[in-house]
Order: structure tokens, then C-alpha cells, then sequence
């Protein structure tokens, strides 16, 4: 799984040097459609709710972003590739590492990740750009909360929720990056952006309200049953 995702996260980066980074994201934004496929060829049932949750999500993407500049057909083909990896390294820690401490199963997959990000900064012939102190700052906070901390909470959501509906709720990140931006650069969401911050979070609740229901539905029927 940290391999799977090391290729993804090598592959987005090539795409991003070629596209928009708007479009970028917009694309990415389909990961929820490629983790429901997985799933899929595994037996999972996807539900017309499923369907409709996904389109709230992504037409509200596209609304709050927008695609904008002209689209590199190989970066749009990256873009694709990595969305690919990152799906198939969230249904396979929901296949095969479910039973394991989800502290342990971090660590594991960051040490794969880790040697995917090496091995390919090798073969690029191993360029180094002193960071200095704010870069080595920027940096640890990275690692420490976007991606050790954020690993270890995704892999404790697809444990309880799975990993099709973790991948459903996935759109709301973007919405969040653009309030930080609200908040800390100064930015403004238009109209038509609000609009699209809207209807992610209507997804998003309706993802929600689902979880609630499967939840309780199982203790329901058995008194029923009793």
C-alpha cells in the first residue's frame, strides 16, 4: 500500500508540472468514482445513493475550482495514473489490513512510501535545493501532520466506515484548503464557489446520515427479530 501510494503521489507531481493546478485538482477529484470501481469488482454494492452523493461532490468541485488553461493530454493521462494508485492503496488497506493496529499500519505504509519517494529521487540522479530553517519547518510539519497524522486518521475511517464511503467524504478536503485560504492568504470565495462549498458539504452530509442509518439498522432488526 505505501508503494501504491509513493507511485501515486510521484505521478500527481508530474501531472501538476504539466497542468493548471486547478485542473489538477479537479481531476483528482474523481478518486471516489475509481474507489467505487475497485470495489465494485470485489462484490460491494454501490447504491443510485452512492451515485448521487458523488455527483453533489463533484459538481460542487468543479463550481469552487474550475478548470482553467489550457489541458496537457499527458498531464491529464498523470493525473489519471495517480488517482488510480491512490484509490487502489485505500480499498487494499480496507482488504487486507482491517484486523491490524492502524498505529502499526501506518508506520509500514509511511516506510513504503518513504522508499518509493527515494527510489525514484535516485533515479532522477538525487538533486538537492538546500531547504533552510522555514523549509525544514514546512516540512516536518508536513510529515508529521498531513501525512503521518492524516494516514493514521484515513486508516481508522476506512476501519469503522470503509473505504468506499471514506473516499465519498474525500471531496470536503477541497473546500477545506479553500477556507485556509480564506483565513490565512486572504482569499474570497465568489458567489458560484459558495455555491460549490455547498453542495460538498450537502454530499458530505449525506454520507453521513447514511453511516448513521447503517449503523443502528443491524440492532434494529435483531430486537425486532427477539
Amino acid at each position: 500500500a505505501g508503494l501504491v501510494n509513493a507511485f501515486g503521489m510521484v505521478c500527481f507531481f508530474i501531472g501538476l508540472a504539466r497542468l493548471e493546478s486547478s485542473m489538477a485538482a479537479m481531476l483528482i477529484s474523481l478518486s471516489p468514482l475509481a474507489v467505487l470501481s475497485l470495489l465494485a469488482m470485489r462484490g460491494e454494492k454501490v447504491t443510485y445513493r452512492h451515485a448521487v452523493r458523488l455527483i453533489l461532490a463533484l459538481t460542487g468541485v468543479y463550481l469552487l475550482i474550475g478548470p482553467g488553461g489550457e489541458v496537457d493530454l499527458a498531464g491529464v493521462l498523470w493525473i489519471f495514473v495517480s488517482l488510480w494508485g491512490f484509490a487502489l492503496q485505500l480499498v487494499l488497506m480496507q482488504w487486507h489490513l482491517i484486523s491490524y493496529d492502524a498505529r502499526a499500519v501506518t508506520f509500514y505504509v509511511l516506510i513504503g512510501m518513504t522508499a518509493g519517494v527515494v527510489a525514484w529521487w535516485m533515479v532522477q540522479g538525487m538533486p538537492w535545493d538546500p531547504p533552510g530553517t522555514q523549509g525544514w519547518t514546512t516540512i516536518l510539519i508536513l510529515a508529521v501532520v498531513s501525512t503521518y497524522a492524516a494516514r493514521l486518521l484515513q486508516f481508522n475511517a476506512v476501519t469503522r466506515i470503509g473505504g468506499g464511503q471514506t473516499s465519498m467524504l474525500s471531496p470536503v478536503e477541497t473546500l477545506l484548503a479553500v477556507i485556509w485560504s480564506m483565513l490565512f492568504l486572504g482569499e474570497r470565495l465568489s458567489l458560484i464557489q459558495a455555491a460549490g462549498g455547498v453542495l460538498i458539504l450537502l454530499s458530505a452530509v449525506l454520507a453521513m446520515q447514511r453511516l448513521k442509518r447503517a449503523r443502528f439498522r443491524p440492532r434494529w432488526r435483531l430486537w425486532v427479530r427477539t
